[in-house]
């Protein structure tokens, strides 16, 4: 049995409690929140359940074994940092941490103690992206031309983070499941419409060198939920939509070619038949909690942890030095 505390109930706090509590190796005994309002709300769903506004009670707690972090990014390493040196495994809300010394700096302390570090990118265990990736590695989209990723809604506005690295941050973690190529440069233009200083709009786009492309949008500010991935391939394309329950992946057979031979040159077109791949609705949170029960029971590998986690707050920092400096490329 794992022992796990929750460090934050805001919004993604009771979420998380309530799907660990739901595995039937996990006991979550504490929650740690600021907010005394939000801790009565806590008690009412469990009255066993041990609470506090000071996360060094928890640690100080010998039988918490993992510690889930949902807190503002700006604390997530100090806390996280803590809870590691207090023997204990972490779990972190994506973003890891602010900047890619703090990300780092939990490998090694990590690494020093024989400890895990999970982060939060939940779209990595989402079942579509599985097949996604499971379509690319048999080769039946061919080579890769480009992933446009769509990921839109009104609000929710934060106040730790800018969209970037609120909603940039699950594509960019997919990405890095999907391809794992080598990022050449990113280039990233935004706007702050509402308050002039909080990006709520992005566009980034991202070069390897083999020369893949791939799009992210990102908005606090569309009239319309979409969460759309787009994949583009020499042999078939596919378009998942992920923004409506019943969500499915749409395989297209229709592309274009460059024919150039003794008998012809130009552009060939083909519009084979398309068809749907029917998902069966697993909740990506359900199988990352899984993932994490096993990795810590058996020592088994995970597909979002610290170094995952700091790959994608180096292209986040890359992204916010572009968007600053108006769409410069930034090489990595």
């Amino acid at each position: 049995m794992i022992n796990a505390a929750v460090v934050g109930y805001g919004h993604w706090g009771p979420v998380l409690h309530k799907s660990f509590q739901a595995h039937p190796l996990i006991h979550v005994s504490w929650v740690c929140e600021k907010s005394h309002k939000r801790l009565v709300s806590a008690l009412a769903i469990y009255p066993a359940l041990k609470v506090t506004d000071d996360y060094m009670d928890v640690l100080n707690d010998k039988e918490v074994s993992l510690v889930v972090i949902a807190t503002a990014v700006s604390t997530h390493y100090e806390i996280a940092v803590s809870a590691l040196e207090a023997r204990k495994h972490v779990f972190i809300e994506k973003p890891m941490t602010k900047n890619i010394e703090e990300a780092q700096s939990l490998i090694t302390l990590s690494q020093k103690y024989g400890l895990k570090v999970f982060v939060d990118h939940i779209m990595v265990y989402s079942e579509g992206i599985a097949k996604v990736k499971g379509l690319i590695e048999n080769g039946v989209l061919g080579d890769l031309y480009f992933l446009d990723f769509f990921r839109q809604n009104l609000g929710l506005y934060r106040e730790d983070v800018n969209v970037l690295w609120d909603l940039a941050s699950h594509d960019l973690a997919v990405l890095h499941y999907l391809t794992n190529e080598t990022v050449d440069f990113v280039s990233c233009t935004g706007a702050a419409r509402l308050d002039g200083i909080n990006y709520d709009m992005a566009h980034l786009s991202i070069k390897y060198k083999n020369g893949l492309i791939a799009n992210i949008n990102v908005s606090w500010l569309y009239p319309l939920k979409v969460r759309r991935l787009i994949v583009a391939g020499s042999k078939q394309m596919l378009v998942y939509d992920d923004s409506q329950l019943g969500a499915a992946i749409a395989l297209y057979g229709k592309g274009v070619q460059f024919i150039n031979n003794e008998q012809k040159k130009g552009y060939e077109y083909r519009d084979s038949k398309s068809f749907m791949i029917e998902l069966e609705g697993i909740l990506p949170l359900t199988r990352e909690i899984e993932c994490i029960v096993d990795s810590i029971l058996n020592n088994t590998a995970h597909i979002a942890g610290a170094h995952e986690g700091l790959e994608v707050v180096r292209l986040l920092e890359a992204a916010q030095f572009s968007l600053q400096n108006s769409g410069s490329p930034v090489f990595i």
